[in-house]
């Protein structure tokens, strides 16, 4: 008994009775009750797909090693193992419980195992069996591996061979081994067998390693068989063209051949193809096509499938559209079917027609044909319609050509003439014939309708005739025409007519001005149509005149004298119709002279003699007389001139001046005159504006303008006469101190001036002997600071009234003080900076001014920087600049308003508890968060990406630790804010949830922030948005800005002093402020606030900068 028999009795008795039991029952071969996708040994079961127990063996050191799945099962018992040795019987069942594993220990080398197993229950085994097999073996075996079925489509086949401790071996197709070899040892091999028909075998033999030679053993193997079947056009009954498809089946093909013929043997043998294009043979009749395939041991066998050609035929053959053309060149309708060449012909016999690609639409040029009579009437001799008949058959691709089918058409010629595009008019006898005829290839015309009718000239047609020249003489002009075209037919007459232009002639004189400056007037002529010849002079002269060549213009020559005078003209065209007689009338342009002084002043004064004039007179040539008399006695008669210059007699009285005018027609106008006054001198002078004392020795002296030429300046009121200066009305004397009196008096061409004088103190001595200031603070001051100052007075000037003012000077902007008079010759003064001065930054000085204009400014010793909350700088930043604010020193309330128990809305526990922060030491901070543009020019990359890309918007995806190599790349010159210094900057001195207001409805929060109640998806360029009290932009939202400190949950022991609050349990996680374009309104309040561990980078997060004020 082997020993998995044992094994098998050992379990049974162990199990007793149940077992026992179950063996009984073993032939019952129960099934698992249920649905299909229930039961686990059905194939429909979608999870197990009826093979639950997933039986594998493995062969290890000469035993076999089974292994199952656990299979969930109502009232399973074990678990059944059956066995076959050398495809025998199946032997005894093996039951086991318990376990999914199993050892078969009872193995001889080199035969074959298959194992099957089941599970079984009380009621017995189940139906289905899983079978898995595993081959160990000492004697070989050796086996073909088939393809399907033991057979084999192909020569070449794969040996599988199983065997222990083997070392050689050899392969033949012969049982004697003839020309076989001892080979090394392998378990498989690619092999070749013998061709030709019936059953292959292969035989094989072994080495093993102690010498011994193994039996001889073979496997066998068979042919596919071929069985091929060839189908063209996928069993189509009919094909429309030779070039057909194959679609060939064969199993184990190799090569084949192909034939129109019955027998394919003769053609050349080729690699086999399943599809492949063929061309049948031409000519009617049944296409067959043979096959022959023959596979790789050289066995052939034949197959043929047959196929009709279809017929081809003309369903439709139609000439034009209609029964009558008006041109040789008509459209052609060929329908037919299976077709691809045709032939067309005039000729019934098709004589020396082509064959041509079949086209169903074509056109077609009938030439010349048999000539019938249109209508049964004719006109005049060989003008009769023609009849044409066309001749049309197709042939298929096999060359099978169709019945002849015919059609005819009338040709019947119509055109058409127009004269100068159909205008109703001529402008000249030469005009341009367009000519419509379609299919004409000669034409007739004239202007004689008999010539037209009885005996045209043909010539070829064209379907433009230009410059034809129509009949002189008035009245409509009439143009005949006739068409003939190649066929021989002849048009009826033809014709158009049109009008000589009417020449409506018109003279126009001078551009139609009806006076003329000039003796000679210029004639303008215009009329309608083309004009040869023209009459044109006074109306007088007129009939004595020649004819002479037309022109537009002309010269005409007037009388001399007033009055009206008329310019007549006829006019002939290229008709030779004479005009009616046209006129214009023209009269001297009117003299209207005028006179003006020109007043330089525009008073009616002067104080020069040479006077410049303006005359104004009309016409042209113009001669001109000037006077002071009236009765132009000894005056000469000049040229005319539009500005003459004319010498004044001198005299104080009125001076008139008077002129006339002669023109080009010898006319002499009416006299003309204007008058003017000499200028009266009514002299002034006023030293320094009217001051009563000055401390500048260098007088200002206004003289009021009095019309003088010229004047003189003294101390004294006896004046040189020679020292006569020209009149300036502002000019500075030089004088020293004391109480003085300055003299002028002025003149021009006609007179001179009386006397003026005017008196002023002069005092230029410095008043002020000492001045001190002391402050209560050091620079730089802020508002509110205040600084004193004090004045000491010279000695000698005690007790002298002063009437002085101080004056503080900030960068430009004064504010007055008041100073208080000690009665000690001293005085003192207190400047508290304003809060409402709007410079911030610059030197202070102190002034003061006596009423001699005597001013003392002294400088402090050095720049007074008094800085004011929102202030701008620009700091060197990189290779650039950046825009920082000043945020000055100062205390505030830090964290979220109110208390815990009523605290501001959206306000969280970790902003409590609120503390007292002071800020003792201003500071800068940037303007704007930092930008892509800034981050990129220091550190020479851009991480941003997908949320806002741009130079101007804010730097994001950057984390804390990069904004401390950001930092050092600037020599550490920038910071980032402690987390207080951010929110007293944020504030500006609010109190209120968001430093704007409390905003309860948030309808400003859009005004100043961008963040996600905006419906914004991406960060935007800093500053689009209202910046804060102190000038800062975003500092809510946009992105959310990076601090100094560690993260605390809570302000417990927080820095009072606006230092960073460093280290605690969170020492990776920076705190960040402020909001983003993401945060919801609640987190983007002023005390709001959260945190990013230090090495993360966010899309939400950015920063910007501080700058400590010493730097």
């Amino acid at each position: 008994m082997n020993s998995f028999k044992k094994r098998f009795v050992i379990e049974a008795i162990s199990f007793g009775i149940l077992l026992l039991l179950v063996m009984l029952n073993s032939c019952n071969f129960d099934t698992p009750s249920g649905a299909p996708h229930d039961n686990p040994l059905d194939k429909n079961n979608q999870e197990t797909s009826g093979d639950p127990f997933q039986l594998t063996a493995e062969a290890v050191d000469g035993f076999i090693h089974l292994r199952w799945s656990d299979v969930n099962i109502d009232n399973l018992t074990g678990y059944a193992i059956f066995r076959q040795e050398n495809n025998s019987e199946y032997e005894d069942t093996l039951l086991i419980r318990g376990q999914t594993f199993y050892t078969d220990t009872s193995i001889v080398k080199g035969n074959r195992y298959k194992y099957g197993i089941t599970g079984y229950t009380a009621n017995g085994f189940f139906k289905r069996r899983e079978e898995n097999s595993i081959v160990l073996s000492t004697n070989p075996v050796f086996v073909i591996e088939d393809v399907e079925d033991d057979y084999t489509a192909t020569r070449f086949v794969d040996l599988n061979i199983y065997t222990f401790t083997a070392t050689r071996m050899k392969i033949s197709n012969s049982s004697d081994f003839i020309d076989s070899d001892w080979v090394d040892y392998t378990t498989s091999k690619s092999w070749q067998l013998e061709t030709g028909a019936g059953m292959k075998t292969v035989y094989f033999q072994v080495v093993f390693t102690e010498g011994d030679t193994s039996d001889v053993i073979s496997d066998s193997i068979m042919p596919a068989p071929i069985n091929p079947e060839v189908t063209i056009n996928n069993n189509s009954e009919f094909t429309e063209t030779p070039i057909v498809s194959l679609n060939i089946e064969s199993t184990g093909a190799a090569e084949m051949r192909l034939s129109n013929k019955n027998d394919a043997g003769g053609d050349q043998w080729q690699v086999y193809e399943d599809e492949l294009d063929w061309v049948l043979s031409t000519g009617e009749g049944t296409k067959t096509v043979q096959v022959s395939v023959r596979n790789d041991f050289l066995i052939e066998e034949v197959c043929s499938d047959q196929i009709e050609p279809r017929l081809c035929l003309i369903n439709e053959f139609q000439l034009g559209v209609t029964d009558t053309t008006e041109t040789n060149i008509v459209e052609v309708l060929l329908d037919a079917d299976y077709s691809d060449h045709m032939q067309v012909s005039n000729s019934e016999d098709f004589a020396g027609a082509v064959w041509i690609p079949y086209q169903s639409n074509f056109t077609w040029d009938l030439g010349r044909g048999e000539v019938v009579s249109a209508n049964g009437s004719k006109i005049s001799p060989n003008r009769d319609a023609t009849v044409h008949t066309l001749y049309s058959r197709v042939r298929n691709s096999f060359e099978i050509i169709s019945p002849t089918l015919y059609d005819e058409i009338t040709v019947e010629i119509f055109g058409g003439i127009e004269i100068n595009d159909g205008n109703d008019f001529a402008l000249s006898r030469l005009v341009n014939l367009s000519l419509v005829a379609p299919e004409a290839d000669s034409i007739a015309v004239s202007n004689d309708s008999l010539i037209i009718f009885d005996d045209p000239v043909w010539i070829a047609f064209t379907g433009e005739i230009e410059n034809w020249e129509l009949e002189t003489g008035p009245g409509t002009k009439v143009v005949y025409t006739r068409f003939k075209n190649r066929t021989g037919a002849e048009s009826g007459v033809y014709f158009d007519s049109i009008e000589p232009m009417s020449m409506e002639p018109e003279i126009i004189l001078n551009g139609g001005n009806h006076y003329t400056p000039f003796r000679v007037a210029l004639a303008a002529l215009r009329a309608n149509g083309q004009i040869d010849s023209m009459k044109v002079g006074l109306q007088q002269d007129l009939e004595d005149l020649d004819w002479i060549e037309f022109r537009n213009q002309k010269l005409i020559t007037l009388q001399f004298g007033e009055g009206i005078q008329i310019v007549s003209a006829f006019l002939k065209n290229d008709f030779e119709i004479v005009s009616e007689i046209v006129s214009a009338e023209i009269e001297p342009l009117p003299i209207n002279p005028s006179i003006e002084i020109i007043d330089q002043n525009q008073d009616g004064f002067t104080s020069v003699r040479l006077l410049d004039l303006r005359l104004t007179a009309g016409g042209a040539r113009l001669k001109m007389i000037i006077s002071e008399d009236s009765t132009f006695e000894s005056s000469e008669i000049v040229n005319f001139e539009t500005e003459p210059q004319f010498l004044l007699s001198s005299g104080s009285t009125e001076k008139t001046i008077y002129a006339k005018i002669i023109n080009d027609f010898e006319i002499v106008s009416e006299i003309v005159s204007d008058s003017i006054l000499p200028f009266p001198l009514n002299p002034g002078l006023i030293i320094n504006d009217g001051e009563e004392i000055t401390n500048n020795n260098l007088l200002q002296l206004t003289m009021p303008d009095v019309g003088a030429l010229e004047m003189k300046v003294s101390e004294s009121d006896e004046f040189d006469e020679d020292n006569w200066g020209a009149y300036i009305d502002t000019v500075f004397y030089e004088i020293s101190d004391g109480n003085r009196v300055l003299y002028a008096k002025f003149r021009h061409e006609f007179f001179e001036s009386d006397i003026v004088s005017d008196t002023i103190i002069i005092d230029s001595r410095s008043e002020i002997e000492e001045f001190t200031y002391s402050s209560e603070s050091e620079p730089p001051f802020a508002v509110g600071d205040r600084i004193y100052f004090e004045l000491n007075m010279l000695e000698d000037l005690l007790g002298f009234e002063t009437g002085g003012r101080a004056v503080v000077t900030i960068q430009g902007i004064e504010n007055e003080i008041i100073l208080d008079d000690m009665h000690d010759g001293s005085y003192s003064a207190v400047y508290e900076i304003p809060a409402e001065t709007a410079t911030y930054q610059g030197v202070v000085s102190l002034s003061f001014t006596d009423r001699a204009g005597n001013v003392v400014e002294t400088m402090l010793e050095e720049h007074l920087d008094v800085y004011f909350p929102g202030f701008e700088n620009e700091f060197p930043f990189g290779n650039d600049t950046i825009t920082m604010v000043y945020i000055p020193p100062g205390q505030f309330r830090m964290g979220a308003q109110g208390e815990p128990r009523n605290r501001e809305e959206g306000a969280q526990d970790n902003e409590f508890p609120g503390h007292q922060v002071t800020i003792e030491i201003g500071f800068w901070m940037s303007k704007y968060e930092i930008t892509q543009a800034q981050w990129q020019a220091v550190v020479g990359n851009n991480p941003a990406e997908e949320f806002g890309v741009g130079g101007n918007y804010p730097i994001y995806n950057v984390s804390w630790n990069d904004i401390q190599n950001f930092e050092s790349r600037l020599d550490n010159t920038y910071r980032l804010p402690s987390e207080s210094e951010w929110e007293y900057a944020c504030r500006a001195g609010s109190l209120t949830r968001f430093y704007w207001g409390d905003d309860p409805d948030e309808e400003l929060l859009n005004d100043y922030s961008i963040n996600q109640s905006n419906d914004n998806s991406s960060s935007e360029p800093v500053g689009t948005k209202l910046p804060n009290a102190w000038g800062l932009y975003d500092m809510i939202g946009n992105v959310i800005e990076y601090c100094e400190d560690n993260w605390h949950d809570n302000y417990d022991s927080a820095p009072e002093d606006g230092t960073p609050w460093i280290g605690g349990q969170f020492g990776d996680r920076r705190v960040t402020r402020g909001g983003s374009w993401g945060t919801w309104p609640a987190a983007c309040r002023t005390a709001a606030r959260n945190w990013l561990t230090d090495d993360v980078p966010a899309r939400y997060n950015g920063f910007r900068v501080v700058r400590d004020l010493q730097d």
